[in-house]
């Protein structure tokens, strides 16, 4: 299973769109993804749309970079959509004080996007993003883990060269995989410092602070999280987890579905396909390739669909 990738979706509707006049901006409003607040921009620009992502963050007493691979799309209730990705390579920046934006000059031709792409003038944008690697930019821990706490704890687990000082007596309370480790005779019980592999140590970091009581469960992180409960076999995390997309969360009901598959999450899988009921709704959860939808899922839409269908 691969690692939780850093990935995050940005969707706003832009008033009016097609009242923009020349050299006019629109904004989305910033939202806040792995400590940098990003936002989406369009413009009309000499006969195009011109459509843009922003990086707001600004950071005077540090230097960080990071590189992303991003998707821009717009969509029309109709169905009709132009999505174009920047496969070019990854845009890394260092600039402590510079907003930092890139995208699309001439995204779309301006007529052709007021003719079939707004509804009452108003135009639906999207970008979705994906961080392949960034630094200088780190989430605030909830709680600490380092050698500040050495004295509650009775083994080190090694992540990433990062060390995780804890309680074994706990963890095997909250995972049957630290319980066989730690509280049966295998050689790792014996071990003061041990050393966990196919685990991020940021996944593992918000693991934990769950598993302490802290509100470590967000957009960014549940998917990290899910991983870590799913591999360590620790219910309480992974089923926190589950209500927590269930009846928090604003993924959309595809990235949900994603999930559900990915980790046999069939509360979250019934959820979603009973809020599923209108040809719209169907379409907006399809994957391109239908091999990696989960059958029963492919088959519950299927029925939706023709419940759909007028009779003849």
């Amino acid at each position: 299973m691969p690692l939780a990738e850093k990935s995050f979706v940005l969707t706003h509707t832009v008033k009016k769109a097609s009242e923009l006049k020349e050299n006019e901006y629109s904004y989305s409003p910033s939202e806040e993804h792995f400590g940098v607040p990003w936002k989406m921009g369009v413009t009309r620009k000499t006969g195009f749309l011109g459509f843009y992502l922003y990086c707001d963050n600004k950071c005077e007493t540090q230097k960080w970079s990071f590189s992303v691979t991003q998707t821009l799309g717009i969509f029309a209730v109709t169905g009709k959509k132009l999505v174009k990705t920047d496969n070019a390579a990854l845009f890394e920046f260092t600039d402590s004080n510079k907003k930092v934006f890139w995208g699309f000059d001439n995204f779309m031709a301006w007529d052709e996007l007021v003719k079939n792409h707004t509804i009452d003038g108003d135009l639906v944008i999207e970008a979705r993003v994906k961080i392949n690697k960034m630094s200088g930019i780190e989430k605030k821990k909830l709680r600490n883990f380092d050698e500040s706490v050495k004295q509650f704890s009775d083994v080190v687990l090694i992540v990433n060269n990062e060390k995780f000082y804890v309680s074994k007596l706990f963890l095997a309370g909250q995972s049957s995989y630290f319980e066989a480790m730690f509280l049966r005779k295998f050689d790792e019980s014996k071990q003061s410092e041990i050393i966990l592999n196919d685990v991020v140590s940021q996944d593992f970091q918000h693991f934990l602070e769950l598993l302490h009581g802290e509100k470590a469960i967000d957009e960014e992180t549940v998917a990290g999280i899910l991983k870590v409960a799913d591999m360590y076999d620790a219910k309480m995390a992974f089923h926190k987890c589950e209500e927590f997309l269930i009846k928090e969360s604003e993924k959309t009901l595809k990235e949900k579905l994603q999930l559900a598959n990915r980790f046999k999450l069939d509360k979250l899988k019934n959820e979603c396909l009973f809020k599923i009921n209108t040809a719209a709704e169907i379409r907006s959860v399809l994957m391109c390739n239908l091999n990696e939808m989960d059958p029963s899922v492919v088959g519950a839409l299927l029925q939706k669909a023709l419940a759909l269908l007028p009779f003849t």
